[in-house]
């Protein structure tokens, strides 16, 4: 984790989202902005990245860890702002070979594959 940037308004930091946020006080971020990798459509070569999950659960999961460490941080009223595609059902999805698309089986995957709910 490295702190990118600094000035008397602004820090910016650059490293792995978990690894950051937990070095952050409670309540000390006015606003996150995050385009997280999408699941399964790209391999940035490095160990462990998110996207790269077995499964869109597990995906699913490691993203509500990440955000359960963003609404820690925020301040009350901070914002996060978060861009985050929906490649696991789109026509050409993942690719990954088989797993292409929602199997007709899996239909309750298409509501999680595309939002994610936590409570805070």
């Amino acid at each position: 984790m490295a702190e990118y940037y600094r000035d008397g308004a602004l820090t910016l930091h650059q490293g792995d989202a978990a690894d950051v946020l937990r070095t952050l006080d409670a309540g000390s971020v006015n606003a996150v902005v995050t385009s997280p990798p999408y699941f399964g459509l790209r391999d940035y070569g490095a160990a462990g990245q998110l996207g790269q999950e077995a499964t869109v659960t597990d995906y699913v999961d490691r993203m509500v860890s990440v955000f359960a460490e963003v609404r820690r941080v925020l301040a009350d009223d901070g914002l996060a702002w978060l861009n985050l595609g929906d490649g696991y059902t789109s026509k050409s999805g993942p690719r990954r070979p088989g797993t292409v698309g929602v199997p007709p089986q899996e239909p309750h995957r298409r509501a999680v594959a595309g939002g994610v709910r936590a409570s805070g």
